[in-house]
């Protein structure tokens, strides 16, 4: 680890303003997916910055962490789970609603995230005083619907993942804890956590390839990556549970919903060319009325 990676990981140590790195569950999942959208649009899962560190299994519950979103980019179920997504309805933190399935909506009023979360993002992050509320869901899970969309993959490009596949890329960062209550644990894929790392290092060369190395079980260096405070978590791990979100953006990038004037008509008529009444003329009126005879008898 460069001298520069140190000191970003000596300055999170004690700064009341953390620096993290996003993980997964970027995007708008919010909008984007059609089941447990309200609970995927509250969180991040991020790391800690430096993410130069080797996340091990005895340390690693202080490196990754689940981060609430600001409560101005949340999406809530209106009138709970429909039963068809083309049914369903949601609502965003203003009231605006929109109805149908994620692959197109039939109202559609809940403007995207102006600048969503992407991988490898940097977010400053404050420890809040109780664990955020962000757990229960209106939807269960069962086995069709534990993956998001094709749009969770950022990463994949990384030749890595063409002999692994995107699969460990594509769960979703939960995992059912009580169905009674669709209360969820968060959880993160080795995958996720070794496309981040590749992601932010794709511009060194020499790196990935000691990345990919350490991912496969194939390191030939120091031993102390696969011993050292327990070892690399993810040597004999596909995935874990966070139980808590201890976590809030401060949302120093002011991430918002905001509105798009694309409905508004687009006028391409200069006021001077509109059409203009014709001159009236003045001229006498001409009344000659016919009148009928009144016989009397």
């Amino acid at each position: 680890m460069s001298i520069e990676e140190i000191r970003k990981t000596q300055k999170n140590l004690h700064s009341e303003i953390l620096e993290a790195r996003v993980i997964a569950n970027y995007g708008d999942p919010g909008l984007d997916e059609d089941y447990h959208f309200d609970i995927l649009s509250r969180y991040v899962i991020v790391m800690l910055e430096s993410v130069d560190r080797v996340i091990t299994v005895d340390k690693w519950a202080s490196m990754l962490l689940v981060v609430k979103r600001p409560e101005v980019l949340w999406i809530d179920a209106v009138n709970g789970k429909s039963q068809n997504p083309t049914t369903q309805q949601r609502s965003d933190f203003n009231n605006n609603i929109n109805v149908g399935s994620s692959q197109g909506y039939s109202v559609n009023s809940i403007p995207k995230i102006d600048n969503p979360y992407k991988l490898g993002d940097v977010i400053k992050i404050k420890r809040l005083n109780s664990p955020a509320s962000i757990n229960t869901s209106v939807f269960g899970m069962d086995s069709s619907i534990v993956s998001y969309g094709s749009w969770h993959t950022q990463g994949i490009s990384s030749s890595y993942f063409s002999s692994v596949g995107d699969s460990g890329i594509r769960l979703k960062t939960i995992s059912l804890l009580d169905n009674l209550s669709n209360s969820y644990n968060f959880t993160l894929t080795k995958y996720q956590y070794e496309a981040m790392s590749l992601y932010i290092n794709s511009g060194d060369s020499s790196k990935i390839n000691k990345l990919m190395q350490i991912f496969y079980g194939t390191w030939n260096g120091p031993r102390y990556i696969y011993l050292a405070n327990g070892g690399y978590l993810f040597k004999n791990l596909s995935s874990i549970s966070l139980y808590n979100c201890y976590y809030e953006d401060t949302n120093s990038d002011n991430r918002q919903r905001t509105s798009s004037d694309s409905c508004v008509p687009l006028v391409v008529t200069t006021p001077n060319s509109f059409p203009t009444p014709k001159t009236r003329s003045v001229g006498t009126i001409s009344y000659s009325p016919s009148y009928s005879s009144i016989v009397r008898s």
